[in-house]
Formats: C-alpha cells, structure tokens, sequence
C-alpha cells in the first residue's frame, strides 16, 4: 500500500486483505466489481440489474463499491448520463 496525498492510499486486493483486521476508522473505495460489487448486491449472472439503484455505486458502512471493469476495449464502459 502506498500513501500517494496525506491520508489517501492507493493499494490492491491483496492489501486490502492483509489489512482489513486494522482499519478501524477508515474509509475504504473498492474500485471493481469483481468481487466487491457483486457480493454487496448479491447478483449472479454477468452484471448486476440496470435498473437496479446501486447498479454503479454501492454504499455499505465505510465501504464505497465501484462497478467498475478493467477492459482493454473502452466501449464496453458506459458514458456518464
């Protein structure tokens, strides 16, 4: 994990991980679907419901849930509305 401003980290999953037993008081944005996202709307299947309220955006406690992909055409990412 590496502090890129005072007081913003930047990590990966497997710190995430590592860490999550000592991150009391912090707020914490999980930028993936995979598996973040799909675990907190509880959908199976290829993508979450579109009409869903938090189909891009999921909010639980200090958690902030991105459905975001990583694909390296970017058609596939939907412009904002």
């Amino acid at each position: 994990m590496e502090e890129i401003y005072p007081n913003l980290f930047i990590g990966s999953d497997d710190d995430y991980k590592f860490l999550s037993y000592d991150l009391k008081g912090w707020y914490v944005i999980h930028a993936c679907k995979e598996p973040y996202h799909r675990n907190a709307l509880r959908y199976v299947g290829r993508s979450a419901p579109k009409d869903h309220p938090e189909y891009l955006i999921a909010e639980r406690d200090s958690h902030l849930i991105l459905n975001l992909v990583d694909v390296p055409d970017p058609s596939y990412i939907r412009s904002a509305s």
